[in-house]
């Protein structure tokens, strides 16, 4: 099952990452996939239940083809 309602004139580009019952409940597993997900843009859209395994839904707005370039400046270098 896929949401078919978002923002609109939106595309999304959905992941999908499957994990065990016991890794969604340690209070440890879940959180860093979450956290490591959002850090390249993703957030979850829905948990569905595969029986003894869940899979999370990730979405993130779909890329255009060519990206504008992100403008600014470069960290320092250690020199």
């Amino acid at each position: 099952m896929i949401p078919s309602v978002g923002m609109p004139g939106r595309e999304w580009e959905f992941s999908t990452k499957v994990m065990s019952v016991a890794e969604v409940a340690d209070g440890t597993t879940l959180v860093k996939v979450l956290a490591d997900s959002g850090a390249d843009g993703w957030e979850l859209a829905q948990v569905i239940d595969g029986g003894d395994k869940r899979v999370l839904l990730m979405r993130r707005p779909k890329r255009a083809q060519r990206e504008a370039r992100r403008v600014g400046f470069a960290p320092p270098t250690g020199t």
